[in-house]
C-alpha cells in the first residue's frame, strides 16, 4: 500500500525549520507557521473559490488540496531571458501553513528546480496565487520549455486572487497590490520588507559574491507572501460565507455584485440589502430592484424602484423602469403614462438636452409616452362606447 502524500508532508513539517546540507544544487527550506489568527478555512474551499472567480471548481469536491505559490525573479517580465529563482509554495499540514522554498544557487540548477516543482504540483487540486494568471504561470511555462520539459503540471485549476480581491475591494480600496490588502484587509503591518524592484538586484549581487545572507530577506519576503496568499483566501472566503460580518458597506455591496454576476441571485440581494445602511445606499436599491426583476420578481421590483424615487437626486431610471414594468408587466397604461411623464419632465429639466445620451433618451421617452398616450385614449374612447349604447338601449 503506497504512503499517502499528507503522511509524508506531515513528517517534513515536524521539522519546522531545516535547511538542504547540501553546498550545490537547489537549496530547499522549510517552515511550518501558525495561521490561527486567519479566519478558518472551511471543507468546501472549491466550492467557495467558485463563488469568488471565474473558474468553477465544484467539480473537484469539498475535500480539495490547495497550493499557495509565489516566485521571486530576475526580472519584472516574463520574457525569456527572465528566471525565477526563488519559488515559494505553501499547504496546509495539522492545521499549520507549511511554506516550503526552492532556491536556485546558479543558473545551472534551474532544470532541478523546476523538476522538484513538476513532482509536487500533481498532489494537489487548486493552484492559488497572486497576479499568478499574468505573471507567475507564464513565466514558469516558459522556462519549463526553455529547458525542454512539458508544462503540463501548470494545467492544472488555477485561482488568481488578485481578481477575486479586485471584485471585493477596488470599490474602497481603488488599487489592489497585496502589500496594501495586506494592510488594509489582513491588518499585517510588513516591517523593513524589501521593495519587490530590488530584489533582482541582490540576487545579482549574491551570484557575484558567493553571499547567501544578501538574500535573507527575500527569503523572508516570499515567505510573508505565501502567508498572505492564505490570508487573503480565507478572508476572502469568510466574507462571501457570512457577508453580515463585513464591516464596509462598500465591500458588501461588491460581493453582492460578483454573485449577481453568478446568477447567486438571492445571496446577491442579501448583500445589497445589508449595504442599504451605508455609502451604496442607492446603488444597492438600484441592483436589488434590477435582481427582483431578473428573476421574475416583478411586484418587488417595483417597490424598490419605488423607494428609489424617495431619494433625493434619484435621477430618471427608477421612474423609466416603473413605466416599463406598468405597461409590459403589469398592463397599466395609465401608471406607466403617469411614470414615463414623470421621468420626461426630470429629463426635460436637467439643462443637458444638448447631450446625445440625453437627447436618445428624450426622444425614447417620447416615443413610450406617445404609445402611451395613444393606448390610454383608445381605452377612454371605448369605455365611452360602450356607455353610449347603454344609455341609447
Amino acid at each position: 500500500m503506497k504512503t499517502r502524500l499528507e503522511d509524508k508532508l506531515m513528517a517534513m513539517a515536524q521539522a519546522k525549520q531545516k535547511t538542504a546540507p547540501c553546498s550545490k544544487g537547489v537549496l530547499e527550506q522549510e517552515r511550518a507557521i501558525s495561521v490561527s489568527h486567519f479566519p478558518d478555512v472551511h471543507d468546501n474551499i472549491a466550492c467557495a473559490l467558485s463563488s469568488m472567480g471565474n473558474n468553477d471548481f465544484t467539480a473537484i469536491g469539498p475535500s480539495a488540496r490547495i497550493l499557495f505559490m509565489d516566485t521571486e525573479t530576475t526580472g519584472l517580465s516574463t520574457g525569456a531571458g527572465t528566471v525565477a529563482f526563488l519559488v515559494g509554495i505553501g499547504y496546509i499540514n495539522n492545521g499549520m501553513l507549511t511554506v516550503r522554498q526552492y532556491f536556485m544557487r546558479d543558473y545551472n540548477d534551474e532544470p532541478e528546480l523546476l523538476n522538484r516543482l513538476k513532482c509536487i504540483l500533481p498532489h494537489f487540486d487548486i493552484l492559488v496565487t497572486f497576479n499568478g494568471a499574468t505573471y507567475d504561470l507564464p513565466l514558469l511555462k516558459t522556462r519549463f520549455l526553455m529547458n525542454r520539459m512539458d508544462p503540463e503540471p501548470f494545467m492544472m485549476p488555477h485561482a488568481d486572487l488578485l481578481h477575486m480581491a479586485r471584485r471585493v475591494f477596488k470599490l474602497r480600496l481603488r488599487n489592489c497590490p497585496l502589500s496594501r490588502l495586506e494592510e488594509w484587509v489582513l491588518g499585517v503591518h510588513r516591517t523593513q520588507d524589501i521593495p519587490g524592484m530590488l530584489v533582482p538586484e541582490r540576487y545579482f549581487s549574491y551570484l557575484k559574491s558567493g553571499d547567501l545572507s544578501l538574500l535573507d530577506d527575500v527569503f523572508i519576503h516570499n515567505q510573508q507572501d505565501i502567508v498572505a496568499l492564505y490570508g487573503l483566501m480565507s478572508t476572502l472566503i469568510q466574507m462571501y460565507e457570512h457577508p453580515q460580518t463585513v464591516t464596509h458597506h462598500q465591500d458588501i455591496y461588491s460581493i453582492g455584485l460578483a454573485l449577481e454576476k453568478k446568477k447567486q441571485y438571492e445571496r446577491a440581494r442579501a448583500c445589497f440589502s445589508l449595504a442599504l445602511n451605508g455609502d451604496c445606499a442607492y446603488q444597492s436599491l438600484n441592483r436589488l430592484a434590477h435582481n427582483y426583476r431578473k428573476t421574475g420578481e416583478y411586484c418587488k421590483a417595483a417597490e424598490v424602484f419605488k423607494r428609489m424615487t424617495q431619494h433625493h437626486n434619484s435621477g430618471v431610471e427608477p421612474y423609466i423602469e416603473l413605466a416599463k414594468l406598468y405597461e409590459h408587466r403589469f398592463k397599466d397604461d395609465d401608471k406607466a403614462l403617469e411614470y414615463a411623464l414623470q421621468a420626461a419632465r426630470i429629463l426635460n429639466g436637467d439643462g443637458l438636452g444638448d447631450a446625445l445620451p440625453v437627447q436618445a433618451a428624450q426622444n425614447a421617452l417620447q416615443c413610450r409616452c406617445d404609445r402611451l398616450l395613444r393606448r390610454v385614449k383608445s381605452g377612454e374612447e371605448q369605455q365611452h362606447g360602450v356607455h353610449g349604447k347603454h344609455q341609447g338601449a
